[in-house]
């Protein structure tokens, strides 16, 4: 059995030994083929052949594209590095300050004359030194104005003073008119006064700075108040103990306070005061 090639379009025949020398036409391209045995040892080479360069085009191609990627990269990191070093460029230019060309001030020389020298006031330059404010005098948290009296009872009279200012509080029994307690109250400040005998007591109180010995008042800011009512301390004596009262008296106002008072004259407040105990 012969076998052969059309060497047109690759279809293969089979023919028989006995037609060898002959012709025939393809059926398929209608090339004339001579019955011939092939050379199978330069088909198999050619076939090689051509299966080897398929096989080498792929990766020659594929070396050439990542040539022709490498030359990109390396453009864009020269274009980059350009762009960035424009941007550097400008950022400090930009940050740089405005300089102007400095200009050597002129030199005018200005005559004065003898009588305009002499009508120019002379001026200090000394700068004036600000004024030193004058102590203010205030006095100890407690300190007694004058002798307590009536001192051999039981009751307790707090008083608080959440005012910015010191205070001066008097507490007057009612019957006799008598101050029993005349005492100072520093700003922020509580006093707690004890032996209250009993009795029905008012409450005189002033507020202000610079307190003044001798007159008994406060030389800045002075206010002066009332009480509306009296306070009453009661003693009860029980089978085994006494019973008495403790009262406490804001002078500052104090939202919904049970307390009230009302503003009083300077005279009305410091009557019958006599310079402090000392």
């Amino acid at each position: 059995m012969i076998d052969f090639v059309c060497n047109s379009c690759g279809l293969i025949y089979h023919a028989d030994e006995a037609h060898e020398g002959k012709a025939i036409r393809c059926s398929q391209c209608g090339t004339v083929l001579p019955i011939t045995r092939a050379i199978t040892p330069e088909v198999t080479r050619a076939s090689t052949a051509s299966v080897k360069m398929v096989e080498e085009e792929p990766k020659a191609r594929a070396i050439l594209l990542w040539q022709l990627s490498w030359r990109r990269r390396k453009g864009m990191l020269a274009i980059f590095a350009a762009v960035l070093a424009v941007g550097v460029v400008w950022l400090m230019v930009s940050r740089s300050p405005n300089t102007e060309p400095t200009r050597k001030p002129e030199n005018n020389p200005v005559t004065v004359s003898a009588n305009e020298l002499e009508k120019q006031p002379a001026t200090d330059s000394t700068p004036p030194r600000p004024a030193i404010p004058e102590p203010s005098n205030a006095l100890k948290n407690g300190t007694r104005l004058s002798k307590d009296i009536g001192t051999h009872g039981k009751g307790i009279l707090v008083l608080r003073n959440g005012n910015g200012d010191d205070a001066v509080v008097r507490v007057i029994e009612q019957h006799s008119d008598t101050t029993v307690r005349w005492v100072y109250i520093a700003a922020h400040s509580d006093l707690k006064l004890t032996h209250i005998e009993p009795g029905s007591y008012l409450l005189l109180f002033s507020t202000g700075i610079d307190w003044d010995d001798e007159n008994g008042l406060f030389r800045q800011n002075a206010l002066y108040y009332q009480t509306d009512r009296n306070i009453a301390f009661e003693e009860k004596q029980l089978s085994d103990a006494v019973e008495y009262g403790m009262h406490t008296v804001t002078l500052h106002h104090v939202l919904g306070g049970n307390f009230p008072s009302h503003h009083i004259g300077e005279a009305e407040f410091t009557r019958g005061y006599h310079s402090r105990i000392k």
